[in-house]
């Protein structure tokens, strides 16, 4: 005689189903999700590259144009733009009022967003940013930038330029639908740095529960005697999105180069932490210890008055944290003094003077 399932069996049956289908529903649908964003980036990317590309075969990529809106009705011919809204009318191409932060507080108003400062970059004897436009793609796309007018020309005849290097802001890869967020929809397009700010601690707790989404390998460098206090590091991470928003080493080295002058002449940034270059402009690099290093040249000094700092609001008394080296255990930052820099891979996590920059999130 066939025996049947009993009730109880079929019940033990079912949770067991539900339980499995709980844990592991979420995480698919989140892969899903992640690739379909991975994929609207990337044709948005591959549309605003190949229509600067035929604009740039006909010579038109360089100093032609006296507005940022001149320059995208230029683009408009090799890519479809179905509506370019000047500042003042950015609520026609936006259809929401705010734009949200990697943390998901209100960064601003899409209506004030008017020139180039609003999207992090500022003038100076080789740029000048035009006024901010926004444009709606054919395919419901949106995108607020800014158009170098002083962009340098191209040759029509060489190889693989960056076509697009002269415009910078961010757009929204799924139009009018939210969250309108840095991080989620929103996407930086050779966006400038954020603001300086000081970030907000979390605890050991948050940081444990955050660290994976955020790129974050350890909590309070996972040291016996630092747990159970605040993070601070781990606070810049999660305000700025993920360790990928955060500047590296690399990026440090030429924030060096931006913010520093010799004798009135940039600097340029040394290739490694310890050689010295003999020619003027290069600076030294000399280690403290096997976690730090300074970097100086005789006539370094701070210039307040450059972009980059008027930009980011960094002083000649500020610390920022960069993205951790291999290992993740440690809190990097850079210090910049009036006449000279100081790199260290070691942070205390709990020291709440560190500030942080993000890219985008203006």
């Amino acid at each position: 005689m066939k025996k049947g399932f009993t009730l109880a069996e079929l019940l033990i049956t079912l949770t067991v189903i539900g339980i499995v289908s709980a844990l592991t529903i979420p995480t698919i649908i989140k892969t899903i999700n992640e690739k379909i964003k991975l994929h609207k980036i990337e044709v948005f990317e591959r549309k605003i590259k190949q229509g600067a590309d035929l604009l740039a075969i006909q010579n038109g990529i360089g100093p032609y144009y006296d507005t940022t809106e001149e320059f995208a009705q230029a683009l408009s011919k090799h890519l479809k733009i179905v509506k370019i809204c000047t500042p003042s009318e950015m609520n026609k191409c936006f259809a929401y009022d705010n734009v949200h932060k990697y943390s998901g507080t209100v960064s601003r108003k899409v209506t004030e967003y008017k020139i180039g400062e609003d999207l992090g970059k500022f003038d100076d004897e080789n740029n000048k940013f035009g006024d901010v436009i926004g444009i709606v793609l054919g395919d419901g796309a949106l995108m607020m930038f800014t158009y170098n007018l002083k962009c340098p020309m191209l040759d029509p005849d060489t190889p693989n330029q960056n076509t697009t290097s002269c415009i910078s802001g961010f757009y929204d890869i799924n139009g009018t639908k939210k969250p309108n967020r840095w991080g989620k929809d929103i996407v930086g397009f050779n966006a400038g740095y954020s603001k300086a700010f000081t970030p907000k601690a979390i605890t050991e707790s948050e940081c444990r529960g955050l660290k994976n989404s955020l790129g974050i390998k350890y909590c309070n460098n996972d040291k016996a005697k630092q747990h159970g206090q605040k993070d601070y590091y781990a606070g810049a991470v999660k305000e700025c999105g993920g360790i990928s928003n955060m500047p590296t080493k690399e990026d440090s080295s030429w924030m060096v180069s931006q913010l520093y002058t010799e004798n009135g002449a940039p600097l340029i940034p040394n290739s490694s932490d310890v050689e010295y270059f003999s020619s003027p402009n290069y600076y030294r690099a000399v280690l403290v210890n096997s976690r730090s290093f300074i970097q100086y040249h005789p006539n370094m000094i701070f210039n307040q008055d450059s972009a980059f700092a008027k930009q980011t609001g960094i002083t000649a008394n500020t610390s920022i944290f960069l993205v951790p080296d291999s290992d993740g255990r440690l809190a990097p930052y850079i210090s910049f003094n009036n006449t000279i820099v100081k790199n260290s891979l070691d942070q205390d996590r709990s020291f709440g003077t560190t500030k942080a920059i993000c890219k985008g999130n203006f």
